[in-house]
């Protein structure tokens, strides 16, 4: 049920349209939809480990998810791009 909904709402998103074009759907930017997603998905999954450990999984996840949605579009990890305050947010329960 929790993954239900940390995923709620990502279709859409992946779906939509970009404002004001009404041509076909574009799902650039998948990496940042997944990325939230990925990152308390790991979080579960490694539990006390520690935040590096926890942030490269996320990363991993992400791409993965990326890929898998859309396999025209390999999306690159950007570098230094962790955000502590952000992940912090990402890591309470809600």
């Amino acid at each position: 049920v929790q993954a239900y909904e940390w995923f709620a709402g990502v279709d859409r998103a992946l779906a939509a349209p970009p404002p004001g074009d009404g041509r076909a759907p574009v799902r650039s930017g998948t990496a940042a939809l997944f990325h939230p997603v990925a990152f308390r998905i790991a979080l579960a999954v490694l539990g006390g480990a520690s935040h590096s450990a926890v942030s490269a999984a996320a990363h991993l996840l992400t791409w993965e998810l990326s890929v898998q949605s859309d396999p025209d579009s390999t999306p690159a990890r950007p570098l230094f791009c962790d955000d502590p305050e952000s992940d912090l947010a990402l890591s309470r329960a809600r």
